[in-house]
């Protein structure tokens, strides 16, 4: 039974706007320039070091520019406290703060990358003018699962998983930066629950993500 925008499926509380909402990832098809990546991305020192194995291949896409700054820095990942606000706008929205703390967990070490004119240092513009993320084109080029092997920060938006009051729930990030990117409104984009299969798989295993999968095809499709 569906009660205040959320429904219970298996052990979790689910947002029924994942089976509304309209949203799929793709800077070709919107020409966003990853208007999601507007700070740092917050990682674990796991992912940092993960990043850090494959970060000569990663670098080739970047300019020189970002390779001096993370050659001159020692590293693509900075002190959070030390970076400078993002776009003027904001370092991080608190929902966003909460989805990632939710996430982690209240005692892992937060880090972030690097900003390099006001973006994260790891993106890039294409020959098409367009930006992206160096660390998604490595995974795709190299055959990675690039929700597996990015940071999860990034992967796990707009959504978010949570307890509260000790139910498990999965959301959606409402960061008001973003209200009005182009991937969260276009009516013609697959439906949430379906173009963010892979990443619900990841957040909530692959058992309940079928679940999810099975209950919106089932009262939404």
């Amino acid at each position: 039974m569906e009660k205040n925008g959320r429904v219970k499926i298996g052990p979790i509380l689910v947002d029924t706007g994942i089976f509304t909402t309209p949203f799929i990832c793709d800077v070709d098809r919107y020409k966003c320039e990853s208007a999601c990546c507007y700070r740092a991305c917050i990682l674990t020192g796991d992912e940092a070091r993960r990043i850090e194995q494959h970060l000569p291949g990663i670098l080739r896409y970047l300019p020189e520019e970002n390779i001096d700054f993370i050659k001159r820095k020692g590293s693509f990942v900075a002190d959070c406290r030390e970076q400078p606000r993002c776009l003027g706008k904001c370092e991080i929205d608190e929902d966003e703060a909460m989805a990632v703390r939710r996430l982690f967990g209240e005692g892992e070490e937060f880090r972030c990358t690097w900003l390099l004119n006001d973006r994260c240092v790891l993106l890039y513009n294409g020959n098409d003018g367009l930006r992206y993320c160096a660390v998604h084109s490595y995974a795709l080029e190299s055959g990675l699962t690039w929700e597996e092997f990015k940071m999860i920060d990034c992967v796990q938006y707009p959504l978010a998983i949570y307890i509260s009051e000790g139910q498990q729930v999965l959301g959606i990030q409402s960061t008001p930066y973003l209200a009005d990117i182009p991937c969260k409104n276009h009516q013609d984009a697959p439906l949430m629950y379906k173009s963010l299969k892979s990443t619900i798989r990841l957040l909530v295993g692959s058992e309940l993500a079928e679940e999810i999968m099975a209950y919106g095809d089932l009262h939404y499709k």
